[in-house]
Parts: structure tokens; sequence; C-alpha cells
């Protein structure tokens, strides 16, 4: 009976030993990838971009580039990399200002995506239509190389965040011609941002870093101190303008002005004092020669 009790325990007790040891290693590698990319949807994805290829003149398949008309802007279609393959989906509305009322970003992140396939000229846009992906437009690359390489900034964010990853997600918002790979752990919201637009980043400057990992509170102040949400310039489509740096520099400016002033004014002050000083001892010291 003892013998029987022994080994009843013993088997509860790897069993117990075996679950604990399957819990660890499933919570270590339990990561929702909300914008992960299934086979089939690659599959769907090479049969678009083939058929975009051959079809260039379908009607529903535009170029958003003003050098589609070049000769030979489609050549180089039919070289893709499929690793490079991302998905994305959108960011609703003006983020902002709906951050605000809930604190909560990912809220902003909608249902509807895209899928975007770089080819050797062009950034092609995948959508899904009727269950199947299709070619909708592409976006011109003038130079390949800088083309960023999502999966593997992906990567590269995942190492410099502390805490259990439970999301990640690609999503863009087209008012900011903004991409976010948007990182969730158990305890916060990550964000880490990539304008597109060049001559956006010059009027940007250093208030908001692209590549940077930021906690999701920290970035949306910074967009916040960055885009004028109150002013809306038909000139930017739709877009929201950014706040101008000079306001920021002229009170810098008018601070520095100020204290060159002080600092100028203290030495006047303690030339004149020591001039005084100076003539004061001047006049006892002949005083008392003359006595």
């Amino acid at each position: 009976m003892k013998k029987i009790i022994s080994i009843l325990i013993s088997a509860i007790y790897l069993s117990c030993l075996n679950t604990i040891a399957f819990a660890d290693e499933s919570s270590t590698n339990e990561i929702t990838q909300t914008d992960s990319i299934s086979s089939d949807e690659l599959d769907q994805a090479e049969s678009a971009l083939d058929y975009y290829a051959d079809n260039l003149q379908d009607k529903d398949a535009v170029s958003y580039s003003i050098k589609s008309d070049i000769e030979g802007y489609f050549d180089g279609l039919e070289n893709y990399d499929l690793s490079k393959v991302y998905k994305s989906y959108c960011i609703d509305g003006y983020m902002i200002d709906t951050y605000k009322e809930n604190n909560n970003f990912a809220s902003l992140i909608t249902d509807d995506y895209r899928i975007f396939v770089p080819t050797e000229r062009q950034l092609v846009t995948l959508y899904p239509v009727d269950g199947k992906l299709k070619a909708i437009g592409s976006e011109s690359i003038d130079n390949p190389d800088e083309l960023i390489d999502f999966n593997a900034e992906t990567e590269r964010a995942k190492e410099q965040i502390n805490g259990e990853i439970i999301d990640i997600i690609h999503a863009n918002s087209f008012v900011y011609y903004l991409d976010i790979i948007y990182i969730k752990t158990t305890e916060n919201e990550y964000v880490v941002p990539y304008f597109s637009a060049p001559l956006m980043l010059e009027e940007i400057g250093n208030r908001i870093d692209n590549g940077k990992v930021y906690k999701a509170s920290d970035f949306m102040e910074a967009m916040d101190n960055t885009f004028d949400i109150d002013v809306i310039d038909p000139m930017t489509m739709g877009g929201v303008p950014i706040k101008p740096i000079e306001e920021v520099t002229v009170e810098n400016n008018n601070d520095d002005t100020m204290n060159n002033y002080l600092i100028i004014f203290s030495i006047a002050v303690g030339v004149i004092v020591i001039g005084i000083f100076s003539v004061v001892l001047i006049v006892k010291k002949r005083k008392h020669n003359m006595e």
C-alpha cells in the first residue's frame, strides 16, 4: 500500500513539474503579432504583384508618383523580396485628440490594413478586396537602400524594451505621413515613429526622433508639442500643420539676450565701483602726503 501511495505521489509530482515547465515555456513565447502575415497572404501578395506587373493599364491600379510617366518607371516590379513585405494597420482620425480622450494608444489602431511590398523601384500597396489581396497603387523609391526594413526595425525595438511583450502592430497615419511600430507589454505601451516626408522631418527638428523607442504617453506629448491640431492648412491636403520651431527659438533668444544684458550691466557697474574706489584712494593718499 505504501509503495502504491509513493508511486502516485511521484507521478503527481512529475506531472506538476511538466505542467510548470510547459507553462513557463509558453509564457516566454506568447507574443501576439497582430501584424504578422500568413502564408496564404504571402501567396496572394505574389499573385497580386504578378498581375499588377502584367496589367499596368488596369484602371484600378495607379501610381501615386508624378514619375510614373517616365520611361522605365515600372521596370523591376518582378524583383521583390517577400521577406521584406509588411502589414500596416490604419490609425483612425486625428490621433492627438483621440488619445487625449482615453490615453489608450491601441484604441487608435483600426482593423483596416494594407500590405506593402518593396520592389526594385517602387513600394507597392496591396489591399484586401472581397477577401483577396489586390495591388491598388505604388509609390516611387528613389534610393532602395534608404527604404526602411520594418521587420528588422521591429526586432531592434524589441531588444530595447523591458517587460513581457504581448502584442506588436505596425500602423500608419496618412494624416501625419507617419509609420509606427506599436509594442504592448503587460505594463506599458511603446511607439517607434518613422516620418516619411523629408520636409516634415526638417520642420519637426529634434522634437521627435525617427526610430526612437518612446513610451506611448511621451510620444503623444511630443506629437502635441509638434503639431498644431487647432489649425488646418488646406495646403497640407488634410494634414495637420507643424508648429514652427521659431516659437521656441525666439523665446530662447530673448532669454539669451536678457542674460547678455545683465552680464554687460554687471561688468559696467563693477568697473564704475572700482573706478570710484580708486579715485577715493588716490585722493586720500594725496591728502596724506600733503600733511
